[in-house]
């Protein structure tokens, strides 16, 4: 085989090699990219988890904030009217 067919063949061997080198790795580098978002998905599922456990303790504190406020409420009303027959001032 004489040299002229020699050098354009070697040159599109290599420009093909290494298309298919860089080609491979980014496959494999969109696949790991990939692979971690399963971790990503179970990070994302605790937060709103956590985010619903603190929404619920919001209201509970609400519940009692109101319920003391009305406490308060009574027992002044109570202490205003004075003490009610029977009762031990």
């Amino acid at each position: 085989m004489p040299f002229f067919f020699l050098l354009p063949m070697l040159f599109w061997v290599a420009i093909l090699g290494g298309g298919f080198y860089l080609g491979i790795r980014l496959v494999r580098a969109l696949e790991g990219r990939n692979q971690r978002a399963p971790e990503l998905d179970d990070v994302l599922k605790r937060m709103a988890q956590i985010e619903d456990t603190l929404e619920s303790m919001n209201k509970r504190v609400d519940r009692i904030g109101e319920s003391q406020e009305f406490t308060t409420r009574l027992l002044t009303e109570r202490s205003e009217s004075g003490p009610r027959s029977g009762e031990l001032p």
